[in-house]
Order: structure tokens, then C-alpha cells, then sequence
């Protein structure tokens, strides 16, 4: 996701263009998701029918959970909405729950691209291009929309905006963000990866250097106590 995402970019900024990225994030995505409208998208969009739906139906129905707090345990809730994190379905079900918010950024002609609950969206622009932005803006209005009809909401305070530039040019000021301003990072980490506006990567050296000297650091408060076969292990 993020090497196609980046690829893009970079490409863009080489032809000159500045481009806006939009990391989203949705506030407990997957505990909101609507099965009654998740089993209609399987059905009507992906064209799944009979026993496999009731299969479907059946994985998502009924399900309960309890809390365990050493011995004590409470009380089992059935769980009328979400879908099972920690699972291989889980995410799979929330992209499938996803599928008509494309047609709102195709609609727009804004790229993107989505894996669970991470959510990107960008658009590349000329300097000061003021009507990119108002397409970015309308297109972010139309999907806080959507997101409200099927019980989904942004995360604002981790919803965040980057800029690229053609010379590395990572300032805000390098294009007109309007209300978009308040949410723009010159570094943010992007699935894992430190991601910097002007792609020297230096914050991502940094942070795998760092955690490289801990992790050293910690092996060698125990080096004393195993074998060189264990310790290399």
C-alpha cells in the first residue's frame, strides 16, 4: 500500500505538480460496522447468495463477549454491530463495508487507497491551485457524510495532511490547504514506515537506528547469562 502510494506521489512531483495527501482515521471502525448493511453489500454488490451468505449471516450473528479481569468475569452483551478484530475476516468484511465510499472519491477524481480501517486520499495540484483544494474539501464533506449513514466517524485528532513538492518542498505554504491547514505534518508515520514530506528518509534512519541501539542494549544485560549458540539465536 504505502510503495504504491508513494509511487504516485513521486511521480507526480516529477512532473512539476505539488500533491496533498489525506491519511484518514476512523474512530472504532471495526466495532461500528452494521451487519444488516454489510450482508446487503455481499449480496448486492459482491454478488454473494444462498448458502454462502448464510454463512456470512451466521459468522456475524449471535456473537457475545464477556470481560475477564483475573478471576472475576462479567456478565455476556451480544454484540449487535462490529466485526471480529484479531481475525482474517475481520478486515476483509471492513474493505467489502467500504466499497461504495470509492465511488464518492472516483466521483470527485480524487485517488485512494484503502486496506481496513487506514484510509488515503490525495490529489496532485499546481502551486496555489485553489480548485483542487475546494474538489479535496468537497469530496472530504461528501464522505463525512456517507461515513455518518452507515455508523462509521473520522478519528479528527488523528486524521492528518501532507504536502509534496516537486524541489522536496514539504512547507504548507507551498499550496493554499485552507481548512486543511490545521491538520498538516511534515512527518508522519504511515503503516509502520516514518514518512517525511521531502522523502530523504532521514526520520525513518532515525527510528530504526534508535530502536536498533535499545534492542542492543537489552541483549547485552543478558549476554552473560546464555551461550554464544543461544545468544546468537
Amino acid at each position: 500500500l504505502c510503495w504504491f502510494i508513494y509511487t504516485n506521489i513521486l511521480l507526480a512531483c516529477d512532473s512539476g505538480n505539488h500533491v496533498v495527501l489525506i491519511l484518514l482515521d476512523l474512530t472504532a471502525a471495526f466495532d461500528t460496522v452494521d451487519h444488516d448493511i454489510l450482508i446487503s453489500r455481499l449480496q448486492h454488490i459482491v454478488g454473494i447468495g444462498d448458502t454462502v451468505l448464510n454463512w456470512f449471516r451466521s459468522y456475524l450473528e449471535d456473537r457475545t463477549f464477556s470481560v475477564n479481569i483475573r478471576d472475576s468475569e462479567s456478565s455476556t452483551a451480544s454484540m449487535s454491530y462490529g466485526v471480529p478484530q484479531g481475525s482474517i475476516l475481520g478486515p476483509l468484511l471492513f474493505c467489502l463495508y467500504l466499497l461504495p465510499l470509492g465511488s464518492i472519491l472516483r466521483k470527485h477524481g480524487i485517488s485512494f487507497h484503502c486496506y481496513a480501517d487506514d484510509c488515503q486520499i490525495y490529489v496532485p495540484l499546481k502551486q496555489k491551485d485553489v480548485q483542487s483544494i475546494k474538489h479535496l474539501l468537497a469530496c472530504r464533506g461528501d464522505i463525512k457524510a456517507w461515513l455518518a449513514l452507515n455508523f462509521l466517524n473520522f478519528n479528527i485528532k488523528k486524521t492528518e495532511v501532507m504536502v509534496f513538492g516537486p524541489s522536496g518542498s514539504c512547507e504548507s505554504s507551498s499550496v493554499d490547504l485552507g481548512p486543511l491547514e490545521v491538520y498538516f505534518k511534515p512527518v508522519k508515520p504511515d503503516l509502520g514506515f516514518k514518512v517525511d514530506s521531502d522523502f530523504k528518509l532521514d526520520s525513518q534512519i532515525r527510528a530504526v537506528v534508535k530502536s536498533s541501539f535499545y534492542h542492543l542494549r537489552r541483549l547485552a544485560s543478558v549476554k552473560s547469562f546464555l551461550s554464544r549458540q543461544h545468544f546468537e539465536q
